[in-house]
Parts: C-alpha cells; sequence; structure tokens
C-alpha cells in the first residue's frame, strides 16, 4: 500500500474509535427500579359484629351477610397512605372466605426508614383515592349493583387509622334497604324530593375518635341507580347504599318507562345504618294516572243501572214495551276505548296489567286512533304505543268500568257468532262476586273467524269447550271446531222440565264437568246453537248455586235480548222458550217450599236430589254432592 493511501486510513480508523468512544460515554444509564417491601396490615372490627343490620360498634368491613354481619370478602383492596406524603399503594386481603377481620397484604417502598408511625386507609382502593395529611378524597358511587340480601363490594365507603399496620375501619356511609312485590324490575333510582345530595365525589375528614364525615362535596349526585340486570326477586331485601342524608320531605324511587313510587314522609339515613322501607316500594305508582270508560253499550249500561226485579216474585213486569228505550240500544258488542296519539303510525301497541309490562299481550299498530275492547272491568290497563324503532310514542293506562262484560271479534261478515258474554262481575252471597275470565257463554263457534280463533285462544285464554246441542233435528253431526280445547258434550233438551230426566241428569253432569275443569285451571266456553235458550239455563243453575240474587238471574237471562236475534222475557209465557217454565218447575213441592224457599235454596236442592230418569233406572248417575257445590263457589268466587 503507498505511504500515503496507509496514512489516510489510520487517520480514517482513529476518527472513528473516537466517535465510538464518545457516543459509549454519552449514553445514558437505565435508573435501577426502587425496592419494595411486603407488609400486612390487620383489618379488624372495633368490637363484635351483631346478628342485627348494623354491628354494636358499627366499626367494619365491606359487605353484610343475610344475618345482617358485615364482613371482608375476599379480594377486597384497600388504599394505604402515610403521614400523607406517601401512599395509595393497594393492599388486598389474602382471607380466601368472608371474615369479620382480615390481613391485607401490599407494599411499600423498602427506602422508607421506619415501618412504624401513623397509617390511613380507604376501603375500597381507587387510583383516584387521595389524602393529604389530614383529609381524603373519595367517589361513593352513584351506579351500584344489586346483591340480595345485601350490597356490591366496593360501594360502602369506610376509612381506617392507626399507629402501626392493625387498624379499624369505619364506615361513611348509610343507607335504605328495601324489598319489591312485582317481578321484572331491573333497576330502580332514588332521589330526594328536596334535590338531596346522596353521593358523588367529596372530602372527607376524622374526628378525634377516627369517625368519618363528609367535610366537602366536591361533585354532588342527587340520585343513585341500582341495577339488576338478571331482575330483582320479589320479596327479598336490597340496599341503596348513600352519604348521611336528611329526607326532610321524602325520597322518590323511579322504575323506568315513568314509574314512580314517592314516599312523602321524612327519613333520616346515618351513618352505618340502613333505614327500612316498611313496605314494598313498588307496591304504589305514582305518575300513572288512568282514564275512563264504561264497557258497557248505552242500552246495558242503563238497564242494569235502571231495572230491579226484587219486588216482582210472580214475574208480572217485563215486557218489549217496558224494556223499549233499553232495546233500542240494543247490541251485544262491549264499548271500546280509543286510544289516539300524535307522532306518526305504531307499530306496534303493548298492553299489560302490569305497569312494568312483565307480562303483556302486542296489539297491530297502525294510525292513530286505535280501539283497546274486551276489557275486564275494574282492572288497570296499561298501555305503550311504539314506533318502528321501538320509541314510545304514547304511554298511560286505562281502567274500563261497568260489569257486563260483552266480548266482540269473533264474527264473521254474516255475524254467525253472537251473543258472547264473560259470567263474571254478578255479585253473590257473602259479599263476594264472580269471578272474570273463567267462564264464558256464546253461541256455536262454527263458523269463527282466524281472527276470533286468535282472539278466543290467545286473548281471552280460554282452553275448554262446553257443547249442549246435539238434541235438535239440525244438530246431527255437532262436535268440537277448535281441536286445541278440552271438549265435552251435553246434549241437553230446551225446557228445562221437559223429557225424561235426562236432560236435567245431563245438566248436573255439564256443572259436575265444569267443576272439574275449573279445578284443573281451564278457562271455559260453554254454548249451544245460539247461547239463548240452553245455554241461559246452564247460566241461570251456575249462579243460583253461586249465590246470585232472583233479579239479577233475571237481568243476566234478559241480556240475551241484545243480542237482536233472540227477545228473551223474563215473564214470557208463550214462544219457543218459557223463562217461566224453568221458574215454575223449580219451585215444585218436592224441592221446597216456594212460598219460603229463595231460589237459590230450590236450585240448591234439585241440585243435590236424585233426578227420575227412567233412562237411569239404578241412579248410577248421582246428583252433585255438597262438597261439589262449595268446590264450585271456592273456584269462581272472589271478594267484591
Amino acid at each position: 500500500m503507498p505511504k500515503k493511501t496507509l496514512v489516510k486510513f489510520l487517520l480514517a480508523a482513529l476518527a472513528a474509535a473516537s466517535l465510538w468512544a464518545c457516543a459509549r460515554i454519552a449514553a445514558p444509564e437505565t435508573p435501577a427500579e426502587p425496592s419494595l417491601e411486603t407488609l400486612t396490615l390487620s383489618a379488624r372490627a372495633d368490637g363484635p359484629a351483631s346478628p342485627g343490620t348494623t354491628p354494636a360498634n358499627p366499626a367494619t368491613k365491606s359487605s353484610r351477610d343475610a344475618n345482617g354481619r358485615f364482613y371482608w370478602s375476599p379480594g377486597d383492596a384497600v388504599s394505604l397512605f402515610r403521614d400523607g406524603v406517601e401512599g395509595n399503594w393497594q393492599f388486598t386481603s389474602i382471607n380466601t372466605e368472608p371474615a369479620t377481620t382480615a390481613d391485607f397484604r401490599g407494599q411499600i417502598p423498602a427506602t422508607m426508614p421506619d415501618k412504624g408511625g401513623d397509617f390511613w386507609a380507604i376501603y375500597p382502593y381507587s387510583a383516584d383515592n387521595q389524602f393529604d395529611g389530614s383529609t381524603f378524597t373519595v367517589s361513593v358511587p352513584t351506579s351500584q349493583t344489586a346483591r340480595e340480601g345485601s350490597f356490591a363490594d366496593g360501594e360502602f365507603v369506610s376509612f381506617g387509622h392507626s399507629e402501626g399496620l392493625a387498624m379499624t375501619f369505619r364506615h361513611l356511609c348509610g343507607g335504605i334497604k328495601f324489598t319489591l312485590q312485582g317481578a321484572g324490575i331491573t333497576s330502580v333510582t332514588l332521589s330526594g324530593l328536596d334535590g338531596e345530595v346522596l353521593a358523588g365525589r367529596v372530602t372527607v375528614a376524622l374526628d378525634e375518635q377516627d369517625i368519618p364525615y363528609v367535610q366537602d362535596i366536591l361533585e354532588p349526585a342527587t340520585s343513585i341507580t341500582l341495577s339488576c340486570p338478571g331482575g330483582f326477586t320479589p320479596g327479598k331485601e336490597y340496599f341503596f347504599v348513600t352519604l348521611p342524608v336528611e329526607f326532610q320531605n321524602g325520597f322518590r324511587v323511579e322504575f323506568g318507562g315513568g314509574l314512580k313510587r314517592t314516599v312523602s314522609s321524612a327519613l333520616s339515613v346515618n351513618r352505618a345504618k340502613f333505614q327500612w322501607s316498611s313496605s314494598a316500594l313498588d307496591s304504589k305508582f305514582d305518575g300513572y294516572p288512568y282514564e275512563e270508560f264504561y264497557i258497557e253499550s248505552k242500552g246495558v249500561k242503563d238497564y242494569m243501572a235502571d231495572v230491579d226485579y226484587s219486588d216482582d216474585p210472580g214475574y208480572t213486569r217485563t215486557s218489549a214495551d217496558e224494556n223499549g228505550p233499553y232495546y233500542a240500544f240494543a247490541t251485544d258488542k262491549p264499548e271500546s276505548f280509543s286510544l289516539s296519539w300524535n307522532g306518526g303510525n305504531a307499530s306496534r301497541i303493548v298492553l299489560s296489567t302490569s305497569p312494568l309490562f312483565t307480562e303483556s299481550i302486542e296489539m297491530q299498530g297502525g294510525s292513530s286512533p286505535a280501539k283497546l275492547i274486551n276489557l275486564v272491568p275494574e282492572v288497570t290497563y296499561y298501555y305503550q304505543v311504539l314506533n318502528a324503532s321501538g320509541s314510545v310514542l304514547k304511554q298511560g293506562a286505562v281502567r274500563p268500568k261497568g260489569q257486563v262484560r260483552m266480548i266482540d271479534g269473533f264474527n264473521t261478515a254474516t255475524n254467525s257468532i253472537f251473543n258472547v258474554r264473560d259470567l263474571g262481575g254478578w255479585k253473590a252471597a257473602g259479599g263476594k262476586r264472580i269471578a272474570y275470565g273463567k267462564l264464558f257463554r256464546g253461541s256455536q263457534l262454527d263458523h269463527i273467524s282466524d281472527k276470533g280463533k286468535d282472539l278466543f285462544l290467545n286473548t281471552l285464554g280460554i282452553t275448554a269447550d262446553l257443547d249442549l246441542r246435539g238434541s235438535l233435528s239440525f244438530e246431527t253431526s255437532v262436535g268440537p271446531v277448535l281441536p286445541q280445547l278440552e271438549y265435552s258434550q251435553f246434549p241437553v233438551l230446551k225446557f228445562f222440565g221437559d223429557g225424561s230426566g235426562a236432560t236435567q241428569n245431563l245438566y248436573k253432569q255439564a256443572i259436575r264437568n265444569i267443576i272439574g275443569w275449573l279445578g284443573n285451571g281451564e278457562v271455559i266456553y260453554f254454548h249451544c246453537f245460539g247461547g239463548a235458550d240452553r245455554t241461559g239455563t246452564l247460566a241461570f243453575l251456575i249462579e243460583a248455586l253461586l249465590g246470585v240474587s232472583e233479579s239479577d238471574l233475571s237481568k243476566d237471562y234478559e241480556l240475551t235480548t241484545f243480542d237482536k236475534n233472540h227477545l228473551r222475557l223474563r215473564n214470557s209465557t208463550s214462544g219457543e222458550y218459557q223463562y217461566l217454565q224453568l221458574i215454575n218447575y223449580l219451585r215444585q213441592e218436592q224441592f221446597g217450599n216456594p212460598e219460603t224457599t229463595s231460589i237459590n235454596e230450590l236450585v240448591y236442592n234439585w241440585a243435590t236430589s236424585v233426578t227420575d230418569d227412567p233412562a237411569d233406572p239404578d241412579g248410577a248417575i248421582p246428583p252433585l254432592t255438597p262438597a261439589e257445590i262449595t268446590l264450585l263457589r271456592s273456584l269462581l268466587l272472589v271478594q267484591d
């Protein structure tokens, strides 16, 4: 290599080496990790936990068991501070099961010269917890998770102070414990009527006995929502955790959908105590005023209000002319409630007897207004009108009035199904009445429409068909129409006292069949051809056994007139059917003295006597027993 070239190479190598050496000298050194030391904090109570809702000395822990004892849960964590200078170290409990005293393990810098001195702690641990040497800064949650019989871990804020690592924790919060009675509730929101602060970001100081108190409110929250995604269990205790607060005028709990309950009485929530709401919070809802309407048509409403046959045991009153003003408005259809709303067409209308819509039926939507029909009297129905996106266009409640529950919706264009009504509502003996929704009467179902089938099976919930047809010449091929239903046939004659006695036995068997079905939870529809004569007789016999008055028995019989297909007058002595024939037959001496025995007793005596039936000479068909009639009453009667 030439000499000049060699010199240049050596100089270049020397320069590169110098630059590499400078780079090594300038490289920053990685700081060493500070050494940590593991310590154990013993968290204890200041006294034994009592079996009540609050310990005798209220000075513990994170949660509560079914017996009212407070305890630490496995995995609980606290924030630990030292002398207000260093801290918010996370210490986690090492107990493997709930315990009244627990050890918490964590790490602090090993460089601290002394492991003694004063320590402070906050439950639960949070990276946002602060301590400045005299006051704490913490958050009481506004969104809380329900736990049956307790409150969730991390909600019941408490504080500890000690010299050394054995300390007592004392609660800051209190709360309200409550029950619910309705199923399907998934959240409740608590607020005071005067905007009281219930939670939020606060500063807390300890008094001379290390009892915590709120010193200042930094971020106030005036409501707390307690959520239970699976639904609160009816009758079980649940807890709102709140700051100590005075509800001077009461508080409100909201359940969603505009439903709320207001408790308009003063209540003090003290530290470490839970106040009891004496009744289920959802037992009386506010904020859902209902509208009323009459389900009875004008003719039926006036007839029911004006007519009373109690002073006419001789059946001298009632004629087409006398009841003409009522019959002029004759219809076997109920009145409906007109539901109107704004905001466009409805996708669906949801109707429920529960304000929480835990059980509901859906109606087809459409344009405003819609008709609510076939409702049960004196029952509050809650409704929601929903658009295609599920938004609520309108919600509210309606309560039908009246007694006679006629049913509409079966009829085809030929009006072939008529005189359908619920047997419920009639007053009976002992201050009771017949329950709605258990027995329905009407005409045959042979021409029922698909819409009528849906109403029959799904809306009314009818599950059994009792057919009284078969005795007339044109009824040779009668049978079940809806195969989904239980079916029985009893081909009675039209005139109760005529025939060989088989008809009376058939009526007794029909009543026995109804008792059995009712006992199995069936909802029954009984009928003949037109729902007037044979159906009317069976209704009369059942109602008489239940203790319905003679005047009302007549009124129910005459309501058949309102279907415009039959004129059925209680004093009729001619025509295709005679109501008086039924009454006079029962007034025979064999069933009791007609001068002193009520119609109810006469029917009872008839039902429990052996029928003279040549077709049954050996008495194989027994009469109804007193026990069966008592059971019938228990299955159909409710307190008025």
